[in-house]
């Protein structure tokens, strides 16, 4: 995946015509790992609630015991494969080159997966039933994916509110602040002939004068993705990871006492 991403993704340029393509790969980077910690996280308590009923009736532990440690346990797993994988592509890709820049990408990335393991974690300890649970989580992040603010930007009247449930959203936000909201972050303006037929150039966009460069904010403002400033998202992100894991041993809890 690090090789395929790379290889399409290679030293994308700071220039308008490449500006798709760099939104395109931050997005990437934010869903990718998610998938794959929520297809893997969601079968934690159903394949060991047998085993854990078990040694609960004899008394051998307490579950917030048991919850804390599996996560603790977990934790590495989760987290080792999307650090292998965004250290080389954000370097090869050609994001921001800035290192601070880089290590909030890299701790934001990483908490979207946290995030993503707490609803694995709520589903599978809701449900307790491995097709259910996979087929669920499934559907909720598709629907999360979509309210992303990458793929549907303009909600119909009176769906607006819909995207404030998606924990993508924060994170991509996230995500296009670190790299765009900076003074660094200027992008060249097209020369002629590199849009498309019929694209008109952003740097001549409106009835302002004709732009040198494009700025990153510009792009944000565009994308709609600067309702919330960075740190608003943040705290939702935490809190959202926080909430969600415990909301998940308390229906852990109640299932498990009701079996």
């Amino acid at each position: 995946m690090t090789i395929s991403t790379i290889i399409i993704w290679f030293q994308i340029p700071f220039a308008e015509p490449n500006i798709d393509d760099r939104v395109s790969n931050i997005f990437f980077g934010c869903t990718n790992w998610t998938f794959y910690v929520m297809s893997e996280s969601v079968l934690s308590f159903p394949l060991e609630l047998d085993m854990l009923m078990k040694e609960r009736q004899s008394r051998t532990y307490r579950l917030l015991s048991y919850y804390l440690s599996k996560q603790i346990a977990e934790l590495p797993l989760v987290l080792v494969n999307p650090i292998l994988f965004t250290i080389p592509v954000y370097w090869a890709t050609n994001l921001l080159p800035d290192f601070g820049r880089f290590v909030a990408y890299l701790i934001v990335v990483l908490l979207g997966v946290l995030t993503s393991q707490s609803f694995a974690y709520l589903f599978g300890a809701t449900i307790l039933d491995v097709q259910k649970s996979i087929s669920i989580s499934l559907i909720f992040l598709i629907i999360t994916m979509l309210l992303g603010g990458f793929y549907i930007k303009h909600l119909p009247t009176g769906l607006n509110w819909l995207k404030y449930l998606s924990f993508l959203k924060f994170s991509y936000s996230l995500l296009m602040q670190i790299q765009l909201d900076s003074p660094k972050a200027q992008f060249r303006c097209a020369r002629p002939g590199e849009l498309l037929a019929g694209e008109l150039s952003k740097c001549n966009a409106g009835d302002n004068a004709p732009m040198s460069s494009i700025p990153g904010i510009y792009i944000i403002e565009n994308l709609g993705l600067n309702d919330l400033p960075w740190y608003a998202n943040l705290i939702v992100l935490l809190g959202l990871c926080f909430v969600v894991r415990v909301l998940a041993y308390y229906s852990l809890r109640k299932n498990s006492r009701r079996d």
